[in-house]
């Protein structure tokens, strides 16, 4: 700022330096050599005296040696002598002796250490003298201790000294004479403090010289200084806030040149700032908004009208370096900058939110339509249990070739399709009362193989191929069921123009070893179950995210990105896993892992229908809401010997059971009925019968407690719809196992 002249600065700048060099050869070259050299005179004194008194004990020593004198006499006279022995500034300093233990043998001043055991002996500052002493002379039979020691005529003051140890080999001693080193150290902090005087004496000189030629040369205001001063703050702070916000702040100048884009515009768009300041805002618009987008700017900047996006927030698509459009919801604000407008833009990245609004919007719509098709399936499901038993009643009174027996059977079979497919809306809904149990998954693939061919096109060749003797896994059929739909269903997406779909089943033992291959499950017998196309292949992109839910790559409208996700969550729920491999243009492998299922593990899920069927005389109570079920149980068990007492919802059946002669042998329930569920009806009935038997049926259930307790096998249940012939069997097995308790 023109401050400080060329002149004044080469006048100040070799005395600042010689004084400095000054300053540096005092503190670090004179005052360190001279604090050097006194301690070397300490340290040639003690080293004398040292080596000294060991000629002494040498001298001694020999005596011994040639019998002239005891060890014991020798090491008391030495003692004697070594005892009076001083030197020193005031002839005060002394010698001691201690052993290699290290116990005190003598000590002219502290007798009360003479015999003591010297291991933990310290100093002030934690130094261990005596310790370090045997140290020194078993390592280098000698050497210098600093430490500190009490003077000579106070021995409440300590005191820094300087000793010098030597081992006498002989008789297992160690030599020790110190000097206080005190004087040392005041001699150079008086020395240092001097020159820190001097030194601040001439820095305050250079100081003010430096101060008065400063001000000589100011030529500008302190008000000029203070708002240049608050403009860069103002500055240094506005930049701080553009750099640190999470939103993307791009401003334009009245041509639609970029003039400034914050980190976080760089990570939004993937442009750095150096590749767009100085550029048109075109290149962050679609191609097919930059002619309108440019007549907008053009005419907000020639014509300064006002602007309906000025200050309101808008959702607009926007462009990457890479060429992806997205979305982002833009505010707009003007300014000016030295007498320049400009208009900034703040952008953030909403593609994350509208995700979320989509996958909220489609679990809303799917909870809709699951409410839906289980009150669709409840309805159904009573009407077909009427339909479906009804019909079966009137085959039963009936001989093949009599008038309307094949009119029957085609009823009974379409209910059953009927059944089928309600089961489906169900499982759809998730309304369904879960029962695994063992099944035979080749048994389960030949059953559903017309319903699997019907899922896919018919350029698509089906292949299935089933292992012998595969071994049987515990689950419920119908979720079994639901993964196969599901896998074929995606597979038959995956080939639009063809191909070959291969369903393969086969016995796998898992070793510990195996698991980079099959990770997530435990070392054992399982059944595994592939489901191969020659599709397009999935991404390696993609594949990590395939078993998120909402997650999908079709079409808008041709998938709810629930499929697999459900697949996924069916078969962890069963203890098993399901992987994937994929390679684009040859296709996808979807392996499914279930471990076997144990003897005591649920039972087979294969109904022998040819065993017969046994009534009896037991009073049953029924509460059933649809009259038409209702009667078709009550001729159904009347016509096995069973006395059967009707009620159509809950407070009646209580009301039944009050007035009836005896107690009920087995309550039979819908759970949702009217005036009161079957379930609270059961509760009330068992706090008067407390072993009274029940048995639930439905066509559905929200009650997540029903569902535990029936897959726990703590409730019996009947799913509807039934045949006679099934709640006959529920009946007496129920009955027939009361009795054996």
């Amino acid at each position: 700022m023109g401050l400080i002249t060329r002149k004044n600065l080469l006048a100040v700048v070799p005395a600042l330096g010689a004084v400095f060099l000054f300053v540096f050869i005092i503190f670090y070259y004179i005052l360190p050599g001279y604090h050097k050299s006194l301690l070397d005179g300490k340290r040639a004194t003690v080293t004398e005296v040292t080596k000294a008194v060991w000629s002494i004990l040498n001298e001694y020593d020999k005596e011994v040696k040639a019998g002239t004198i005891s060890l014991k006499d020798a090491q008391e006279s030495a003692k004697k002598q070594i005892s009076n022995m001083r030197y020193g500034p005031e002839m005060k300093d002394y010698v001691w002796i201690n052993d290699m233990h290290p116990y005190m043998i003598m000590h002219p001043y502290r007798t009360d250490l003479n015999g003591s055991d010297l291991s933990n002996f310290e100093d002030p500052s934690g130094t261990r003298l005596f310790v370090e002493a045997v140290k020194q002379v078993r390592e280098n039979g000698g050497g210098f201790i600093e430490y500190e020691w009490q003077w000579q005529d106070n021995p409440d003051r300590m005191v820094p000294k300087l000793s010098y140890v030597k081992g006498f080999e002989p008789w297992g001693w160690v030599i020790g004479s110190g000097l206080y080193i005190n004087d040392v150290n005041d001699d150079i902090e008086r020395i240092t403090s001097d020159a820190r005087r001097a030194s601040f004496l001439i820095f305050l000189i250079i100081f003010l010289v430096m101060l008065f030629i400063v001000t000589s040369n100011i030529r500008i205001t302190k008000r000029t200084i203070i708002a240049e001063s608050s403009r860069r703050q103002s500055e240094k702070r506005f930049q701080t806030v553009i750099n640190s916000t999470k939103d993307g702040m791009v401003a334009i100048d009245r041509s639609g040149i970029i003039t400034m884009f914050n980190p976080a515009a760089e990570e939004m768009f993937g442009y750095t700032q150096k590749e767009t300041i100085g550029k048109d805002i075109d290149i962050l618009i679609p191609e097919q908004y930059k002619d309108k987008h440019k007549e907008y700017v053009l005419s907000y900047f020639s014509t300064g009208a006002p602007s309906g996006a000025i200050g309101k927030t808008i959702e607009l698509p926007a462009t990457k370096k890479n060429g992806d459009e997205f979305k982002i919801e833009l505010s707009l604000s003007e300014g000016s900058f030295e007498e320049e407008p400009f208009v900034l833009a703040v952008i953030r990245d909403i593609t994350r939110r509208k995700e979320l609004e989509n996958q909220l919007q489609q679990s809303q719509k799917m909870e809709s339509i699951g409410r839906l098709a289980g009150g669709i399936a409840h309805d159904f499901n009573n009407l077909l249990t009427a339909i479906l038993g009804n019909a079966e009643l009137a085959l039963m009174t009936l001989e093949p070739g009599d008038e309307f027996y094949e009119d029957l059977e085609e009823i009974v079979q379409n209910s059953k399709r009927a059944a089928n497919l309600t089961g489906q809306l169900l499982a759809f809904s998730r309304k369904q009362v879960v029962t695994p149990k063992k099944i035979d998954c080749n048994t389960l693939l030949i059953n559903m193989d017309r319903l699997l061919r019907r899922l896919i096109t018919e350029n698509i060749e089906l292949v299935t191929l089933t292992a012998d003797s595969l071994w049987l896994v515990n689950i419920d059929s119908g979720q079994m069921e639901q993964v196969l739909t599901n896998l074929v269903l995606n597979a038959s997406d995956a080939m639009p123009d063809g191909g070959t779909l291969t369903i393969k089943t086969t016995n796998m033992v898992v070793e510990p070893e195996d698991a980079d291959t099959y990770p997530d499950i435990q070392p054992g017998e399982y059944m595994m179950l592939t489901v191969r196309d020659t599709g397009n292949g999935i991404g390696e992109n993609i594949l990590p995210h395939i078993f998120e839910p909402f997650f999908t790559t079709k079409m808008l409208g041709k998938g709810s990105g629930l499929g697999l996700a459900t697949c996924y969550g069916i078969i962890k729920q069963n203890d098993g896993n399901i992987y994937v491999e994929s390679t684009l243009g040859e296709g996808t492998m979807f392996t499914v892992m279930l471990p076997r299922a144990g003897q005591d593990e649920g039972n087979f899920d294969a109904t022998d229908e040819s065993t017969e069927i046994n009534g009896g005389s037991e009073t049953l109570l029924i509460a059933e809401d649809e009259e038409s079920v209702r009667k078709m149980i009550h001729r159904v068990l009347g016509q096995y010997g069973y006395t059967v007492v009707e009620s159509s919802h809950g407070e009646e059946g209580l009301r039944v059971a009050e007035t009836m002669e005896k107690r009920p042998d087995l309550l039979i329930t819908d759970l949702i009925m009217p005036q009161m569920g079957g379930k609270e009806l059961s509760e009330k009935l068992r706090a008067k019968y407390p072993d009274l038997p029940v048995i639930f049926m439905s066509g559905y259930t929200d009650d997540n407690i029903i569902k535990k307790n029936v897959k726990e096998h703590l409730f019996d249940f009947i799913h509807k719809p039934f045949t006679p012939n099934e709640i006959a069997r529920k009946v007496r097995e129920v009955l027939d196992r009361q009795e054996n308790v």
